[in-house]
């Protein structure tokens, strides 16, 4: 019935109405539509449309932000620094401190861990929870992103999504890398107490081996995240500038 697919810009008002806009009420008069104005109702329904969708995505899209706001937060956890704070690492470095005694090292490995599992159960489970958060909202995303009518803006809005697809998977990423190291660490300590405060060498060096390399691993997904966050905010940008759609206050502008 209708030639062509419409596309419909910034439409507040009939006032309003793009020369795009008109090229397509030619289109539609020109494919059968009789009546200017039953021609021009239809044009400005699509445009209704468009802004619902529209809205409905940058709600959604600030729903996300503060998602990976409140996962950024919590993804800091002490599972790869020595220097963060807590007595999990004093304990944990006091317990392969080559210079110190068994009886010393056998206390500090005891120490940590007791403090090691308050980390794993309080930090990291905070942290899985906020994935699963984002997780939700990269999937409102998605779905709003696919309901945008206009064949202009899907693109855009889908490869946000995809992108913010990409941040939830890097975090998942890394929540599992600090759990590994966690456990790594955790035989460590666990042959000390065993050993009544005797330094396993050889497994040391294995589990540090691997340790460092999950620290490598952490830092690839970190550059991920930073890369996808960077291209998330332009394609918004971009978007935005495009279909004039509203943009809405998130927990990261207050910061």
């Amino acid at each position: 019935m209708v030639g062509e697919p419409h596309s419909f810009n910034k439409c507040d008002t009939p006032d309003s109405l793009t020369c795009s806009h008109k090229r397509t009420l030619g289109i539609l008069l020109k494919n059968g539509f009789s009546s200017p104005v039953l021609v021009f109702l239809l044009a400005l329904s699509s445009c209704a449309g468009d802004k619902e969708t529209l809205d409905k995505f940058s709600r959604a899209y600030t729903a996300f932000l503060d998602a990976q706001f409140d996962t950024e937060i919590t993804s800091d956890v002490p599972m790869v620094d020595f220097e963060k704070e807590g007595t999990y690492w004093p304990e944990l470095k006091g317990a392969i401190n080559i210079r110190s005694t068994d009886v010393a090292r056998l206390a500090h490995a005891t120490n940590a861990l007791q403090e090691g599992s308050v980390l794993i159960t309080n930090s990291m489970e905070s942290f899985r929870s906020n994935i699963d958060q984002l997780d939700t909202a990269v999937a409102t995303l998605v779905e709003s992103a696919n309901s945008i009518h206009n064949r202009e803006y899907p693109s855009i809005a889908i490869e946000i999504a995809a992108q913010a697809r990409n941040v939830t998977s890097a975090f998942a990423s890394i929540e599992k890398l600090y759990r590994e190291a966690f456990r790594l660490r955790r035989a460590i300590l666990s042959r000390v107490a065993e050993d009544h405060g005797e330094i396993p060498v050889f497994l040391l060096k294995s589990n540090g081996s691997k340790i460092a390399q999950i620290g490598d691993a952490i830092k690839a997904d970190q550059e991920v995240l930073a890369s996808s966050m960077v291209k998330i905010k332009d394609g918004f940008g971009a978007l935005k500038g495009r279909s004039g759609l509203k943009a809405y206050t998130s927990k990261a502008d207050g910061k």
